[in-house]
């Protein structure tokens, strides 16, 4: 909600609409800190922010990337060391997409983003994000016994626990259990505010003179 930067054509912009992606299997090497910059993962045109870097994480990368249109194919790609976000606009951006997208680079990939009707998650802030990525997911028979059944959980017996998202039609409530909310005409309802018994709030309309 608060947003988080990319650069588009150099120029960092801030958005609040994004595609979280993991790449496994790349060389924590290849992002030792060095005098020179560590290579950028760029999607398209554009370059968002790393969350996780492969270093201490097993090669294992997670991009927050600005959000293509839903269901098109698009390059993911890894500039050259030494090039900086603000470098990756016009020519030079052209010029470094295709080096890295030659048949015998191996530097990119295309992916296809999700369908327009795939779940979508809302994060208050990036660090909301992070740790939800940083948390550990535990099976609901665990979160079950310490009489929780969805979302994060600061503390608990177990420590920090990630409990997951509820079924479709759910929402997970403040205090960390999963509820079908109800809808005005559900409590036969006609006018009024009311509540939706999950911690939201209805407006049932006004009352017909």
């Amino acid at each position: 909600m608060e947003g988080f930067r990319v650069w588009r054509d150099g120029v960092e912009v801030t958005i609040k609409d994004g595609l979280l992606i993991r790449v496994d299997g790349l060389s924590p090497m290849t992002f030792l800190p060095r005098s020179i910059t560590p290579p950028l993962l760029v999607l398209g045109d554009s370059m968002g922010e790393m969350l996780l870097s492969p270093l201490g994480n097993e090669g294992q990368v997670v991009l927050l990337m600005d959000s293509p249109p839903p269901d098109t194919e698009v390059a993911l790609w890894m500039t050259s060391e030494g090039v900086s976000p603000m470098d990756l606009k016009g020519a030079d951006l052209k010029s470094e997409q295709a080096k890295a997208l030659a048949a015998d680079a191996h530097s990119g990939i295309n992916i296809r983003t999700p369908p327009a009707n795939e779940p979508r998650a809302t994060y208050q802030t990036e660090q909301d994000l992070m740790e939800t990525l940083t948390s550990i997911r535990f099976s609901p028979e665990i979160c079950a016994s310490v009489g929780k059944e969805c979302g994060i959980v600061p503390r608990t017996v177990f420590g920090r626990m990630d409990c997951g998202n509820c079924r479709f039609g759910q929402v997970c409530t403040a205090n960390n259990l999963c509820c079908k909310p109800k809808t005005c005409a559900s409590q036969g309802l006609k006018c009024g505010p009311s509540t939706d018994g999950c911690g939201g709030a209805l407006d049932c309309g006004q009352c017909v003179k």
